[in-house]
């Protein structure tokens, strides 16, 4: 997808809004698992918890940590800045494939459809979770979602292989948020012009059979 200037501009707007909106976890914060990482250490955590999790890259990120004897403040702050920085590439993302599909030129729509776009990211639920470590994770894997949901209802060549693997992928992220990919996917799929209700149902179970087809490979 083609970033434009209008694009970077927002990007970096909302980027700066959300930083001040975060301030306070910016400046260092502590949940349950940040103890957790202190007690036990970033090996520990990351071949007991993150791995046995499933959550393939946030094990490599500790493991790297832990390589580089990076200090837990450090951890704290990169990940959540990095979570932030893709959570607003998420919202852009998702706002121009809103309007590709309900194209419009009306600028006070335009508007909205980015509020909107804001509030869906960074959601009451999605705050708290940007109060962990593993919220790198979670930002790249819901970026993943949305990209891999308009490729499963665009339908275009090879669509079914590029969408599992963003999705595998997305999943080895951090599984916890596949719903997200359902309901994308569904709303990717009403906003589609000329789908029709069948097109709707087919696009959601298509959507559940590639997220259950990871548990095979």
């Amino acid at each position: 997808m083609k970033v434009s200037k209008k694009d970077l501009i927002s990007l970096i707007i909302i980027f700066l809004i959300t930083l001040v909106i975060f301030y306070n976890f910016v400046t260092m914060h502590y949940a349950t698992d940040t103890y957790n990482i202190i007690n036990v250490g970033y090996e520990k955590y990351a071949i007991n918890w993150s791995l046995n999790d499933g959550r393939v890259f946030m094990c490599l990120l500790g493991l790297f940590a832990n390589a580089v004897n990076m200090h837990i403040s450090v951890f704290v702050i990169f990940t959540l800045v990095v979570a932030i920085l893709v959570s607003c590439i998420a919202v852009i993302v998702l706002k121009n494939l809103i309007l590709k599909y309900k194209k419009t030129e009306n600028k006070y729509i335009e508007l909205i459809v980015f509020i909107i776009a804001y509030f869906t990211i960074f959601n009451f639920m999605y705050i708290e979770n940007m109060y962990f470590v593993e919220s790198i994770v979670m930002a790249l894997s819901l970026l993943l979602y949305i990209i891999s949901a308009n490729i499963l209802v665009n339908r275009n060549k090879y669509y079914l292989i590029k969408s599992l693997l963003l999705t595998i992928l997305a999943i080895f992220m951090y599984q916890g948020i596949i719903g997200f990919f359902f309901a994308i996917t569904f709303i990717f799929s009403l906003l589609k012009e000329n789908n029709k209700i069948k097109d709707n149902i087919r696009d959601v179970i298509t959507s559940g059979v590639i997220a259950g087809l990871r548990h095979f490979i």
